[in-house]
């Protein structure tokens, strides 16, 4: 007698277990990034994701930072590179105690899609004057009259600001930050 009790509860909590976990729901975040215009690069937390317009699915919310780039096939910019910290907010039902139902009660599948979109911006390239012997009048003269070969060098000039020294102490500070930065970074997993 005993023993068929408690085989028909066995039975009724392995059943009860078995549609909690096939009726339960959960929630679908998803992350996608486009661009002005498409097909630059995209790295979420310095990890390549893929070319714009791109999906990526996520586990956490917070703030990420997106890295957008377009280069050619050689490697050079088109565009200016973009990186931007995006701070990636919890719809209500994600927020506690509402997520606990949202995540293990609720027989639904949630979803939780997150658009952005960037302009990017023209490379911006420093305009070099052609020397004197190449502007008109004097470029026939060059060419024709002068046997001599013209160089045609051209050279950029920048004003270079000495790096200032700072005291051991703010020193070991920023060090100390750092270290503590990159233990953030390695106890969060990056999730895709």
């Amino acid at each position: 007698m005993y023993w068929q009790i408690s085989k028909q509860v066995f039975v009724f909590v392995v059943l009860c277990l078995f549609s909690c976990a096939t009726l339960c729901g959960c929630v679908l975040r998803s992350l996608t990034i486009d661009s002005s215009p498409a097909g630059a690069m995209v790295y979420l937390d310095d990890e390549p994701i893929g070319e714009t317009p791109v999906t990526t699915t996520f586990t956490y919310y917070g703030t990420r930072k997106i890295t957008i780039e377009k280069i050619d096939a050689e490697g050079r910019l088109l565009y200016e590179r973009k990186i931007v910290y995006e701070k990636i907010k919890p719809p209500l039902y994600q927020i506690f105690p509402f997520d606990f139902f949202s995540e293990l009660v609720i027989p639904a599948k949630l979803k939780d899609e997150h658009y952005l979109t960037y302009q990017l911006e023209p490379l911006k390239q420093e305009k070099i004057k052609p020397p004197l012997y190449q502007i008109f009048p004097f470029d026939f003269f060059s060419e024709l009259v002068i046997p001599a070969k013209l160089k045609d060098e051209h050279y950029l000039t920048y004003q270079l600001e000495p790096l200032k020294q700072l005291p051991k102490e703010e020193i070991q500070k920023n060090a100390i930050k750092n270290a503590e930065e990159l233990r953030e970074r390695l106890r969060m997993p990056v999730s895709r």
